[in-house]
């Protein structure tokens, strides 16, 4: 018997540039637990708690995005 696991709601909490909505329906094969979270881009996904919690997710990837434009441009101007 699989016991249950008590789980905090993280609705409304910030982590990097993701907010919580709401925990989703969805557990994985693992027993992680999804939350519906929203970007500061406006982008809207299913996020593992856990990746939330330890910082693996901070954003949906628009920070990545972001970093490479600025380096680009820092580039061009030593060509």
């Amino acid at each position: 018997m699989k016991a249950k696991r008590r789980w905090e709601n993280l609705s409304g909490k910030k982590f990097g540039r993701w907010t919580v909505i709401e925990r989703s329906d969805s557990i994985n094969e693992w027993g992680h637990i999804y939350y519906w979270c929203k970007c500061e881009c406006g982008f809207r996904g299913r996020i593992i708690a856990y990746t939330l919690r330890n910082g693996t997710s901070q954003s949906c990837g628009c920070r990545q995005r972001e970093i490479a434009t600025e380096q680009m441009k820092e580039n061009r101007k030593y060509r």
